[in-house]
């Protein structure tokens, strides 16, 4: 009888471990946790709903980064970024460059040699917001040495598209360019990247609105050394989310909005939830 009630016992508490251990909430901005969500791993996200941009550097004047409550495509919130002609390194000098300038850069260190990663963002131009004439970029993924222009970057081009566009080493070309923005309404990107200093290993691909899309070499992934001379210094490249435009432009005070940043080990670990 004593031996059936231990027995009982331990599995009691073994039950009650195992309850415990599942019911723990995943803390998003812990660095080195893990979280499961479905057919995945997600390792970083960000839907700006605390309130807050703790998990970010924020390189802006003063309000050129801030928390919204006008769009969000995730919950009740999302961040605008906001950016004038002078919003320039002369103005301000958390603004790194001459070229105007708001941008958060994800303080954890992502994108090492070697991993393979689908990396999420939702962009929203409002209701007049103006055609570029020059570059305009609104997504880089980038490291040291900051050696010019990134490898991996969405820009604005063509006036009302995106592009996935290459450094200099490619001639700045673009290897995907989507089709028309439509003003006021959330595009959801994912980037899938492995970083690799081998050309024949690194490659992009680019899922917008959770379709597969087709790039400029006609086939689902452009392979290229996406971790190279402009970006790669031996230490791991970050998530940066931009308003960073050429100076050039003349554009005036502009604003954009980015939400639902995840990065993860699957296409359904980032995916956003449908759209209202």
């Amino acid at each position: 009888m004593k031996v059936a009630l231990v027995v009982y016992v331990s599995l009691l508490f073994v039950a009650v471990g195992v309850v415990a251990a599942r019911v723990i909430p995943y803390d998003r901005h812990h660095q080195d946790v893990l979280s499961p969500i479905g057919n995945g791993t997600v390792v970083f996200q960000e839907d700006f709903e605390e309130g807050n941009l703790n998990q970010w550097d924020v390189q802006a004047c003063p309000q050129g980064v801030t928390i919204s409550t006008t769009y969000a495509r995730t919950g009740n919130h999302s961040a605008k970024f906001t950016v004038n002609d002078a919003d320039t390194h002369a103005k301000c000098s958390a603004v790194p460059t001459e070229n105007p300038r708001a941008q958060l850069v994800s303080k954890k260190d992502l994108f090492p040699n070697g991993v393979e990663y689908y990396i999420a963002v939702s962009v929203l131009f409002p209701p007049g917001f103006p055609q570029p004439t020059d570059w305009f970029q609104v997504v880089e993924l980038y490291g040291p040495p900051f050696d010019g222009s990134p490898s991996m970057a969405i820009d604005l081009c063509h006036g009302n598209k995106l592009c996935f566009n290459r450094d200099a080493s490619h001639n700045y070309d673009s290897i995907w360019i989507s089709t028309p923005i439509v003003y006021g309404q959330w595009r959801d990107i994912v980037l899938h990247v492995k970083f690799s200093t081998d050309p024949n290993v690194g490659f992009v691909g680019v899922y917008d609105g959770g379709k597969q899309q087709t790039m400029s070499n006609g086939q689902a992934l452009v392979h290229y050394q996406t971790l190279a001379k402009s970006n790669w210094d031996g230490q791991p490249n970050n998530l940066f989310l931009n308003q960073y435009r050429s100076s050039d432009s003349k554009l005036g005070t502009v604003t954009l909005y980015h939400d639902a940043v995840k990065v993860g080990t699957t296409l359904d670990a980032v995916m956003p939830p449908p759209k209202k």
